[in-house]
């Protein structure tokens, strides 16, 4: 500790240079007996520094993330000086065959999985070097001449999180932190973390020496808990035990979205810090939400007049807490209460409350059931993690080419068979975190006017020698996003290479607002991820090939394309048309074989 809370050596550097900011090297606790290097962005807001020095805080990314000079940039224009590093031995900068970042000149170890490191020597693990560079962190924007030492902050997201509710308990010298969706109670959670860690040995390294729960205990400074009520990684359950470890508040919102800039853009944020470093009104807040029969209730105070309460209720008694359905419904204020008739069949609600500032918070759900039947519209349900895990279940004489959900990264499989030629580099694949089908991950394929070729990026599936298909149906199912501002159009074509010269079996337009196939459109809602499931007959005379198209809350659509009958399949593609700079998005993608009788 006394390490950790000393000033580090560091200096500037010009390495990813960002305008308007300091980009620094600080040095970090060794690893492997090397010395380490961290990079991070520093600014303090224009202006003279009031008296004391400024307020500041300490930003920690999430997963697949950076240094970002952004989030900064909005802790500066909220009066706070800030610094966010990379706490995965990186710098902000692509490396030339855009697999994955550059290097500092002396790099720390980079996450593995989901704590995946566990079995190494704790010294050698990255969540241990990931608290101590974020510490040191602490202790050199302290250092600045212009930052007031006392008047600290701390907030982080996704894995972020998960570090801001370790460190909040082990560094005692912050006055608030705001973690987002990460937290503590990680083992026992049913979010896509806690699944990872529940296998004995696993957990209890990080119940013993990592999980936010073995420190909350020394927290006794205020915290802002941020969520949505549908994330894949963090569960409801372990994120308000961890608020209410620590006396937090909660801020749960109807299906957040996963990514940084769903927090870093909430006024809530630089309100809350205000409320503590600056004595100026915070956010509302509830005492433990009352439930009688179908009647709920929570009593409330707040800085400002309300604007708007909503109760958030679910209906489903059995799924796991990320794959709940929500509904929202208004609610009445009595006084200084909340109220609501609970709808037939509620298992849990929680009421959540906007005042006249456009801030919200949300109070504690409570689990409570209503007797009565649910009433639930599942015509229009959409579920795209369910129907990943459908397409990827083992069946009789099921072969899978291609599956990846992203959570885990880029997978080889999904490299070798993306093409790219762009001698600019700019047209790539990376991951994502801001726009998702499901999960905290996508796949963004951005094009450009300096490819190569004007079907470059593409998703080539080879079905060569033996694997030529020659019976059965291929089958495609992905999530699929094209932004309507720059977006790009995606062709999906088949074809038998068997043939001179090759056959075009099947070709697929689609834009942000339409698909098009053998004269037949479906028009699709802009800015919305769609589910789109192609099967392809090959041997088959009696089958069409049948194109499935879903969208949250709209009728299911198809096309069904009767053509000459398919004998041999060889190629399928999926191909950014156009020479130009533009993107969209990918997730859940499976590419898979069924095989049938050749009738």
């Amino acid at each position: 500790m006394k390490k950790l809370f000393s000033k580090p050596q560091w200096s500037e550097t010009d390495l990813a240079a960002a305008k308007g900011m300091k980009s620094i090297i600080y040095q970090s606790i060794p690893y492997k007996q090397k010395p380490v290097d961290v990079f991070a962005y520093y600014s303090a807001p224009n202006g003279p520094i009031p008296e004391g020095g400024w307020p500041a805080v300490v930003c920690v990314h999430g997963g697949g993330g950076t240094a970002f000079p952004t989030w900064v940039q909005k802790w500066n224009d909220a009066g706070y000086a800030a610094i966010s590093m990379d706490l995965e031995g990186h710098i902000p900068l692509n490396r030339p065959d855009k697999k994955g970042r550059q290097s500092t000149p002396n790099p720390g170890p980079s996450r593995v999985g989901v704590f995946h490191d566990f079995d190494k020597e704790l010294k050698e693990q990255w969540y241990y070097h990931a608290m101590a560079q974020i510490m040191i962190g602490h202790s050199l924007i302290r250092s600045f001449p212009e930052v007031n030492p006392e008047q600290t902050g701390l907030t982080g997201i996704s894995w972020g999180g998960n570090l801001t509710s370790s460190v909040m308990g082990v560094d005692t010298r912050f006055k608030f932190a705001i973690p987002g969706y990460g937290c503590g109670f990680l083992p026992s959670s049913s979010g896509h973390q806690g699944r990872a860690i529940n296998d004995g040995k696993h957990s209890d390294v990080v119940n013993q020496y990592y999980d936010g729960s073995a420190y909350f205990k020394n927290v006794n400074y205020p915290t802002l808990w941020v969520n949505g009520t549908n994330d894949f990684h963090f569960d409801m359950p372990a994120f308000q035990a961890s608020a209410n470890a620590v006396k937090g508040q909660l801020r749960f919102e109807l299906e957040m979205g996963h990514g940084h800039g769903p927090v870093w853009n909430l006024p809530e944020c630089y309100a809350f810090a205000d409320s503590v470093i600056k004595n100026k009104p915070g956010l509302i807040t509830f005492e433990k939400p009352q439930a009688d029969a179908n009647q709920a209730s929570v009593k409330f105070a707040a800085p400002a007049k309300i604007a708007s309460v909503e109760l958030l209720y679910t209906l489903d008694p059995n799924k796991t807490w990320p794959e709940k359905k929500w509904f929202a419904t208004p609610a009445k204020i009595i006084k200084n209460e909340l109220q609501a008739e609970l709808p037939p069949g509620t298992q849990a609600f929680l009421f959540t409350a906007k005042d006249s500032r456009g801030l919200m918070s949300s109070s504690r759900y409570l689990e409570h059931q209503v007797a009565g039947l649910a009433q639930v519209n599942e015509s229009t349900e959409l579920n795209f993690a369910d129907l990943y895990s459908a397409a990827i279940s083992p069946a009789p004489s099921k072969r899978i080419f291609l599956a990846d959900n992203f959570e885990n990264g880029i997978s080889s499989a999904i490299e070798k068979s993306f093409k790219i030629d762009d001698p600019k580099g700019v047209a790539g694949i990376q991951e994502w975190y801001d726009q998702k089908a499901s999960g905290g991950k996508s796949l963004k394929v951005k094009n450009s006017a300096s490819v190569q070729h004007a079907f470059m990026p593409s998703l080539n599936q080879w079905f060569r020698g033996p694997a030529t298909i020659k019976n059965g149906s291929i089958i495609l199912n992905c999530a699929l996003l094209i932004p309507s501002s720059n977006g790009n159009a995606l062709s999906i074509h088949a074809r038998d290479y068997t043939t001179t010269p090759q056959t075009q079996l099947l070709s697929l337009a689609i834009t942000s607002s339409t698909i098009t196939c053998a004269k037949q459109t479906l028009n699709i809602r802009p800015d919305q991820w769609l589910h789109l499931e192609l099967t392809i007959p090959v041997n088959q005379s009696k089958k069409a090939i049948l194109l499935k198209v879903r969208q949250k809350d709209h009728d299911p659509q198809k096309i069904e394309i009767k053509s000459n009958p398919i004998n041999t399949l060889s190629w399928l593609g999926l191909m950014l048309g156009g020479k130009k700079t533009g993107e969209l998005f990918l997730d859940n993608i499976v590419i898979s074989h069924l095989e049938e009788d050749s009738q």
